[in-house]
């Protein structure tokens, strides 16, 4: 805090969570006087939360974050405050208790996934959070256990096959090798060091949905990688890694699916592929975990690595089971 004299008055200034605050008086106060003075005036410009509604808590939230969160995660934000029911979004804070935000989850659930559902209310708590309300977290529908989908070795191959001579044969190699889709329709070809890429950057779209370029999702997705010697001279060649966005190539993935006959998966599921196939080829959790970026090896622990060992061994336990002579057991009248 300081006091410092103005014209004929004094002003007390003080910075508080990033916002300068400032009070002119008539005459120089003391430090203690200063204190109070400026306390109050804070309280007074700070908003009645009790009779806030829940958007303006929310906006307050947002903005908040807006300069920490990745511009990605502060339009989910946006997108998830647009969606919710307009009775929650009207009513005053003061209003809301535990059985009404519970009662607006359960509507929630009525019609969008569980997975969604959980993102719905973590927003809601941390708005209502944000703003002192003190109501317990509501109960949330049971996690649907889903098997992820991975691309097969072959699946691979055949989309490397058709893609190749493409503007789509270097972005699917790169989603082959662990890079995330915003990462590579973020690279140049000056981000290429002999074979060695420099993962260091993302494309992704800001609050408004214009494309923006950001740093990578976590400090642990910036990494090196090597990438095979004819890719590298490809993109040299070339002049550029890859020349649109993020979606397109989604869409150009699904046709070529479509093309070969092959369920369709996204670009994201080659990354997984990458996770999984290496740990197949027998690296550690810890190489596969950096040469792909993954903060931790939960998700290469829970879903990615155990796929293609999974379907082996189902296959194999089939198969016992198919060896098994089942004439013999019949006639010795034995079950």
């Amino acid at each position: 805090m300081t006091v410092e004299k103005h014209g004929n008055k004094w002003r007390i200034r003080q910075k508080v969570d990033g916002k300068l605050h400032m009070v002119t008086v008539d005459h120089k106060p003391t430090k203690s006087e200063a204190m109070t003075i400026l306390s109050e005036s804070i309280r007074k410009r700070q908003p009645d939360k009790h009779n806030m509604t829940f958007t303006e808590a929310a906006r307050l939230y947002i903005d908040s974050k807006e300069n920490i969160l990745s511009p990605s995660t502060v339009q989910g934000y946006e997108k998830i405050l647009k969606h919710l029911p307009e009775d929650l979004k009207t009513a005053k804070l003061g209003s809301l208790t535990a059985l009404s935000v519970q009662k607006t989850v359960s509507g929630l659930s009525v019609e969008k996934s569980p997975k969604t559902v959980r993102n719905y209310s973590s927003f809601i708590m941390a708005v209502l959070k944000s703003a002192g309300a003190d109501i317990s977290a509501p109960l949330l529908p049971q996690k649907e256990r889903k098997t992820a989908y991975i691309p097969t070795e072959s699946d691979v191959r055949a989309i490397f096959k058709l893609a190749e001579g493409t503007r789509w044969e270097v972005p699917f190699h790169l989603a082959a090798l662990g890079l995330r889709r915003s990462e590579i329709c973020a690279l140049t070809v000056d981000d290429l060091e002999g074979d060695t890429l420099h993962v260091n950057k993302a494309l992704v779209p800001d609050k408004d949905n214009n494309y923006v370029i950001k740093t990578t999702k976590t400090e642990d997705s910036t990494r090196d990688i090597t990438v095979p010697h004819l890719l590298s001279e490809k993109i040299r060649k070339q002049g550029y890694v890859f020349d649109g966005l993020p979606h397109t190539l989604t869409n150009a993935l699904y046709r070529h699916c479509d093309k070969l006959g092959i369920p369709r998966f996204s670009v994201h599921k080659l990354r997984h592929f990458f996770a999984s196939y290496m740990h197949h080829l027998g690296f550690t959790d810890k190489q596969i975990q950096e040469a792909g970026g993954w903060k931790t090896d939960h998700v290469l622990k829970s879903v990615y690595q155990h796929a293609m060992e999974m379907e082996e061994a189902k296959k194999k336990m089939s198969r016992a089971i198919a060896a098994l002579d089942f004439s013999a057991v019949k006639k010795t009248g034995t079950d």
